[in-house]
């Protein structure tokens, strides 16, 4: 029996305006009711995956910053955190900003970025939700994060596909970190040994629960560990055919109530 349900954000319980159907909180709802848990585990940043936990109606733990991050969705406390190592961090930043990439880094729950970068990777319906004072803008990225000794959790640059590549492909030999993508437009950088199928797995424990209790939704590459953790993986029908072929069952894309699809189809299961 399933008895918790983790889903990921962006091209899965959100929308392709980045919005949270009514259907789809109507299913986390009856989901909830039933006492099953229904849990962000997304790549967004602390107070940005919570404004959407509340607005979908999940549960207050949650898992965030690409698998970096257990924390609760209403008081924001941090449960537990992953960093990596500061100077592969400072070489990640360097190689993405000296390639022209928009770049942005998670340290302390916060957001950390220049205001050029801001204006790229937040623009039009990808705008920022998250607290004000949880976005910091700052001249010099790489200069901040060594000023400030922060201990970085994640690493998020955008730009063109084939550029993307090489910068990704330059980033592998750096000790303590692993990388992933979470579209075709990014790459991210975290922490070696985590991503959301790790952070799921710890989630699990804390709660109790069988990993076999726990079912998975999401659309991506950096959902696919979560995906292969849990009892029962769901792909979105937007996602692509390599994270389809993971899933026990694949859902209706993004725009069409999918991951509400996939709540009900958990919880017939449940009840036979």
């Amino acid at each position: 029996m399933i008895r918790l349900i983790a889903v990921d954000l962006d091209g899965t319980l959100l929308d392709h305006r980045k919005q949270i159907s009514a259907e789809n909180v109507r299913a986390i709802a009856a989901a909830q009711a039933q006492g099953v848990l229904v849990t962000v585990c997304s790549g967004r940043s602390l107070t940005e995956a919570a404004a959407f936990a509340e607005r979908a109606g999940c549960a207050d733990r949650m898992i965030c910053e690409g698998g970096t991050m257990i924390a609760d969705r209403s008081t924001l406390h941090i449960l537990q955190n992953w960093t990596m190592p500061p100077e592969s961090a400072y070489a990640a930043l360097d190689c993405s900003a000296a390639h022209g990439l928009a770049v942005m880094y998670y340290a302390n729950g916060q957001i950390v970025t220049t205001a050029s970068a801001r204006d790229r990777l937040f623009a039009g319906d990808n705008g920022y939700i998250g607290r004000p004072e949880a976005l910091v803008i700052v001249p010099d990225l790489a200069a901040h994060a060594r000023n400030s000794h922060a201990p970085i959790c994640k690493l998020l640059a955008c730009g063109e596909e084939s550029m993307l590549a090489n910068v990704r492909a330059s980033l592998v030999s750096l000790p303590g970190i692993t990388l992933t993508s979470s579209g075709e437009d990014n790459f991210e950088v975290l922490p070696a040994g985590t991503d959301k199928g790790t952070a799921l797995l710890h989630l699990c424990e804390q709660l109790g629960l069988m990993t076999d209790e726990c079912a998975a939704i999401g659309d991506n590459e950096n959902d696919l560990s979560m995906l292969n953790a849990a009892g029962f993986a769901v792909a979105m029908g937007n996602a692509p055919a390599a994270v389809q072929a993971c899933a026990d069952f694949v859902t209706a894309d993004n725009s069409s109530d999918g991951a509400a699809k996939a709540v009900w189809h958990i919880l017939s299961q449940n009840e036979e």
